[in-house]
């Protein structure tokens, strides 16, 4: 309804048909002068309402209806509507009437398109209505829920979202967020997409990182257009919820996650990760360059076909797989470039059933340990062959080990050698050989006695 454009003392029908409303109504015209106080209005305050139009407003509020309002905050809210000509959505006050009793009730101002006149509406607060019902249901959301019009003033404000920027709702209500001294340069996205509802009539919807007091804040809005009687958009209703924290760990965890890549890639071992549901491979730097394997090229074939041609060594590198038996095992894999690669491996399953698989070059330590087998074959042939007698010593003077030459001078077999002292004394004269000794690398547990005949 909107019967005043500009109320005159002429009234009209249109404001005498508010008499026919069961809720207390006044109009408010130029210079803050009472228009209109309709019937309803004058049984609740008990005024007699041809007393006082063309009276002053604020003193017909300040006397008659705020020292019956009980809530203080609620009685500052209604005085800077009036006095400020600012519309003030519906407000759940406490009225005390002459008898003591109380009601409660729902207090509104509308300003006219004009800017000069407004409307402003008492009506019960009824117990289990719709108002009251999504009053309770907008005041216990998680969400912030703001409602502001075409100039970017709060309509309705959020009461945690107030308190937040250490303010009451009815002291935010009217005004933009420059005149509530905050600055734009951290809210601005924010009011970039409600002015975009305003020029587009749709909603939108996105994240919205913004200043709020001293910090950075994420938010997750949805701004809904609000058409007036005229279909255009008269008020946008905005819904956002904090999402700082959830930003925050996201960070985190995407931190986390480039900080384990790097990791994976720099060690100098080869990792595969293979993922059973969505059917996909992640390799890390160490086994694209020692297979030479891709993600694409593994994704496109049988990597198990690729790696181990032959089947029955596929079938028992699967078992070993699908064992995840503790321990390393040493296996052959096939290149991409056709070569083998002799490598060690274990597995580990996660709880999402993901495959891990960790392996090590062991190229290098085979060709160690053949290298060693080799040299141990050569001197142990040297040692076989050798034409002087050679037997490693203990310190208490028996025989741990000899060559055949030494057996041979001595006449003694393999085993039986062993259990004999070492004639090794300087003492003994008569003994027709001599015999040279050193150490071995191990000082005080053995050594080697060289072994010849005298000429």
């Amino acid at each position: 309804m909107t019967p005043f454009s500009g109320a005159s003392a002429e009234l009209g029908p249109a404001p005498r048909m508010l008499d026919l409303l069961d809720e207390g109504v006044f109009l408010v015209g130029p210079e803050n002068r009472i228009v209109w106080i309709n019937r309803a209005l004058q049984h609740c305050l008990e005024v007699d309402r041809d007393a006082f139009p063309g009276s002053d407003a604020g003193e017909f509020v300040s006397r008659f209806l705020l020292p019956r309002i009980v809530e203080e905050e609620c009685r500052r809210a209604i005085a800077a509507s009036l006095r400020d000509r600012a519309e003030l959505p519906d407000l759940a006050c406490t009225l005390r009437t002459l008898d003591g009793n109380e009601r409660r009730i729902w207090y509104s101002g509308r300003v006219g398109e004009d800017g000069c006149t407004q409307l402003v509406r008492l009506r019960d607060l009824r117990p289990g209505g719709e108002e009251e019902m999504l009053a309770t249901i907008l005041s216990h959301l998680p969400e912030t829920v703001n409602i502001l019009d075409r100039d970017l003033r709060y309509v309705y404000v959020d009461r945690e979202f107030a308190h937040k920027l250490g303010r009451e709702p009815h002291e935010m209500v009217g005004k933009t967020w420059e005149e509530l001294g905050f600055s734009m340069e951290g809210a601005g996205p924010y009011f970039e997409k409600v002015r975009e509802v305003f020029a587009t009539g749709r909603p939108v919807r996105g994240e919205v990182r913004h200043t709020v007091v001293r910090d950075f804040e994420y938010s997750e809005c949805i701004s809904v257009p609000i058409p007036g009687p005229s279909g255009r958009v008269e008020r946008v209703l905005t819904v956002s919820r904090d999402i700082t924290d959830r930003k925050r760990a996201e960070r985190e965890l995407a931190h986390g996650h480039e900080l384990l890549q790097k990791i994976v890639d720099a060690i100098p071992v080869m990792i595969t990760i293979y993922d059973p549901n969505l059917k996909t491979f992640r390799f890390n730097h160490a086994l694209r360059e020692i297979l030479g394997w891709t993600e694409e090229g593994a994704s496109s074939g049988d990597l198990m076909a690729l790696c181990y041609p032959d089947p029955e060594c596929r079938e028992m590198v699967g078992r070993f797989m699908q064992s995840l038996e503790p321990g390393w095992r040493d296996l052959v894999l096939q290149a991409k470039d056709g070569s083998r690669v002799e490598s060690s491996w274990a597995n580990i399953r996660l709880s999402d059933d993901t495959q891990v698989s960790i392996g090590i070059d062991i190229r290098e330590r085979k060709a160690a340990e053949r290298a060693l087998r080799e040299s141990e074959e050569w001197f142990r042939g040297i040692y076989e062959r050798a034409g002087i007698g050679i037997a490693l010593v203990g310190l208490d003077g028996y025989i741990i080990d000899s060559n055949p030459a030494f057996q041979e001078m001595l006449g003694y077999g393999g085993r039986s050698s062993r259990a004999c002292i070492l004639p090794i004394s300087p003492t003994l004269k008569t003994c027709r050989r001599t015999w040279r000794s050193r150490r071995l690398s191990s000082p005080g547990r053995s050594r080697v006695t060289g072994w010849r005949t005298a000429t």
